[in-house]
């Protein structure tokens, strides 16, 4: 895999994780206390 690709797909996978994670926390905030 060359550079530019490896770069592209550790991005795709950050973009991802931080997705993952935002849903969470708004899933976690709109929980009624």
């Amino acid at each position: 895999m060359s550079y530019e690709n490896q770069t592209y797909y550790e991005l795709m996978q950050i973009k991802s994780l931080l997705k993952f994670i935002k849903e969470i926390w708004t899933a976690e905030n709109f929980l009624p206390e």
